[in-house]
């Protein structure tokens, strides 16, 4: 929540949302029908955010997918293992001294496949050019064409300082990378 409020300070806030049905969604949900109707205090939340299957989420699905078999996988197999052979039981205290011990490889781990991924190259879809851009995500991101439009709503300041102050005591950037 911390993140996704960061990037609305920096970016703005889009039009509509479209989400898997997750508990992890519905204060970002709620959040943003709330910035969508200081501006319109009548709009209905099915304009605002949109529940739905993940079948139109193909290529971020894949993208986790991807993740887990190159990089999780092996840290739960590992954990797995360590399990089975009862060196470790789940409790608080082991859970804090494997965080302790692997935390920082895992995420290097992680830095550097997000790094690989982000610069790998898009393909040209002929057939979806108006949907899809090609090239690589670091430059589409932070070089994007002079002709793109920015759809991104200012969100209301003092509603975003307020949703701001009811999470300033969670620490999101614990477990990520400085870059992150």
């Amino acid at each position: 929540m911390k993140y996704y409020l960061r990037t609305i300070r920096e970016f703005g806030f889009p039009k509509s949302v479209r989400a898997d049905k997750g508990a992890e969604t519905i204060l970002m949900a709620a959040s943003h029908l709330a910035f969508r109707r200081s501006e319109k205090s009548d709009i209905p939340i099915q304009k605002v955010w949109a529940y739905g299957t993940s079948t139109k989420n193909q290529r971020i699905e894949r993208w986790w997918r991807t993740l887990i078999d190159q990089q999780t996988d092996q840290w739960i197999a590992y954990f797995d293992e360590l399990r089975g052979k009862n060196l470790f039981d789940s409790s608080k205290f082991d859970r804090i001294a494997l965080q302790y011990i692997y935390m920082d490889t895992i995420r290097l781990h992680l830095s550097r496949f997000v790094d690989m991924y982000n610069s790998h190259p898009i393909r040209r879809q002929t057939q979806r050019q108006w949907y899809l851009p090609s090239g690589k995500p670091n430059e589409l991101y932070y070089y994007p064409d002079d002709g793109v439009r920015n759809y991104g709503g200012t969100p209301n300041p003092e509603l975003l300082s307020s949703f701001e102050s009811q999470i300033v005591w969670f620490d999101d950037s614990k477990y990520l990378a400085d870059d992150t």
